[in-house]
């Protein structure tokens, strides 16, 4: 039976602090809890329920069902710097962080009074992400300012999007979480900018 969705209510603390070493080099540190809700069009895709009722007993239907009641996203993020003037134009910063990530959509199965048996959207989905970005940052080279970092970064998880588990049981394989390389991680970045 249709029912409400829940009132959701979130509290996101953060908290930064910087300390100067000396007058060219100083520390920071930052941590923070960062919330998201998950695209729209994904909590209501399939979201007509009434279609269940007419599931037989014993029967299994891949085709994820959205979820209205789903909570937002969850990242706690926490990161460490080091910032260090070799001129008044040129500098590095290192900055290495963590970010735990909870509440992402995922699927999940619910089984009817009658044996049946069919997917919906939840938050049961979660990933981990390790890196570190070093940067170089020259303020002035004549006319143009030039700056350039290269991130490195781990992202696992259980899952790279909301249908992956359902996709994977619908194929025969082992739907059950597993820390595994997810779809987004990018291992190795480079970017270079320049401006005038």
């Amino acid at each position: 039976s249709p029912k409400a969705t829940s009132t959701k209510v979130t509290l996101a603390p953060r908290l930064g602090v910087a300390y100067p070493i000396s007058d060219r080099a100083g520390l920071h540190f930052a941590y923070g809890h960062f919330y998201q809700y998950p695209a729209l069009g994904d909590i209501f895709t399939n979201a007509d329920y009434s279609i269940l009722a007419g599931l037989q007993g014993g029967s299994v239907t891949y085709g994820v069902m959205g979820n209205p009641d789903v909570e937002p996203e969850k990242t706690v993020q926490y990161e460490l710097g080091y910032k260090y003037a070799f001129t008044d134009d040129f500098g590095t910063e290192l900055n290495i962080f963590y970010k735990d990530i909870r509440n992402l959509l995922g699927s999940e199965f619910i089984n009817t009074y009658n044996g049946a048996q069919y997917a919906r959207l939840s938050n049961s989905d979660f990933a981990d992400a390790i890196g570190f970005t070093l940067a170089l940052d020259h303020r002035r080279l004549g006319p143009i300012a030039t700056a350039l970092d290269y991130t490195w970064q781990r992202v696992e998880g259980n899952a790279s999007d909301p249908w992956e588990t359902a996709t994977r049981a619908e194929a025969g394989e082992d739907p059950r979480p597993r820390q595994i390389p997810l779809g987004w991680d990018q291992r190795h970045t480079l970017n270079l900018t320049v401006s005038a």
